[in-house]
């Protein structure tokens, strides 16, 4: 059986690599997009949270939270959009003093902090 010369075995090596690194790429390329829509839905609900937080409208919370339902992020945001829809519940009920509103609100920013895309 014969080995075959060495600039052989290099360029073979070297083509199954790059099919390897080419399958790779698409995959990579989207998670890293989806990784930084993820980054943006939190940055955009963080924000609305601080305002609704500030002056008490909800309706920019309300309408983001709408508005990522609608697209693919849904799914991959799920947990975000949840503790979205928590903060509207909160700030929402009329059952609850404003003070304990603004802890558990609060609380809700800590745990969106925490979720890490």
């Amino acid at each position: 059986m014969e080995i075959g010369p060495l600039a052989e075995w290099f360029t073979a090596i070297a083509e199954t690599a790059a099919v390897l690194v080419a399958l790779f790429m698409p995959y990579h390329e989207k998670r890293e997009s989806e990784k930084k829509n993820s980054h943006a839905v939190k940055a955009l609900l963080l924000t609305c949270i601080d305002q609704a937080l500030e002056d008490g409208q909800t309706a920019a919370l309300n309408g983001f939270i709408r508005t990522v339902t609608l697209t693919d992020a849904s799914h991959r945001d799920a947990d975000m959009i949840e503790i979205g829809k928590a903060v509207l519940n909160t700030l929402a009920d009329q059952n609850i003093d404003e003070e304990t509103k603004h802890k558990r609100v609060l609380e809700y920013r800590s745990q969106l902090y925490s979720i890490d895309k």
